[in-house]
């Protein structure tokens, strides 16, 4: 599919990516997926609005990461700083480029190797951070670099190093009731 196909592509309400040039789709996840975001888009954005630091986006946000072959992606939730994106966060096309901090939350319906892409596509585009949460193990999985992964467990920390400035989270409280 060409990135103008895609850009006219909506045959229904669910979430659409391109990943070099095929098309991903995903059954909507349920309510603890839905938690996790929301909770992590608060999160986020309570520590660097106030700071003006940059944009946390979640759901739609899409980035285009590369041309030939077309992929966009659509994080679960992302973070945009200032300086990148104070003129396209209004914008109703991908950004053109990777997000600063890319969060894929883990569904029933994700598979592995699917995820393993992602997180590849994105570290290739120049996305200096990525963050897998997964809801059912209760651990955030941190990607720094192509080899760099770290798995965080409840009783860990989670900080955006020099992404976000001073953030950082204890891992249970993304998976609160």
């Amino acid at each position: 599919m060409t990135l103008e196909e895609y850009y006219a592509y909506h045959p229904d309400d669910r979430k659409y990516e391109l990943l070099a040039g095929f098309v991903l789709s995903e059954p909507h996840p349920g309510s603890r997926h839905g938690r996790v975001i929301a909770r992590l888009v608060r999160l986020i954005e309570s520590h660097v609005e106030p700071r003006q630091l940059g944009f946390t986006l979640a759901g739609e946000a899409g980035y285009l990461l590369a041309l030939d072959p077309p992929t966009v992606l659509i994080p679960d939730v992302s973070y945009l700083s200032l300086g990148r994106g104070k003129d396209h966060v209004e914008a109703s096309t991908p950004f053109p480029g990777p997000p600063d901090l890319a969060i894929e939350v883990l569904s029933p319906s994700d598979r592995a190797a699917e995820v393993r892409g992602k997180v590849r596509t994105y570290l290739a585009a120049g996305c200096p951070l990525v963050w897998i949460v997964d809801p059912k193990r209760r651990t955030v999985t941190v990607h720094a670099g192509p080899e760099a992964a770290t798995v965080l467990w409840e009783d860990d920390v989670l900080d955006a190093g020099p992404v976000i400035p001073e953030f950082s989270v204890e891992v249970r409280e993304l998976f609160r009731p």
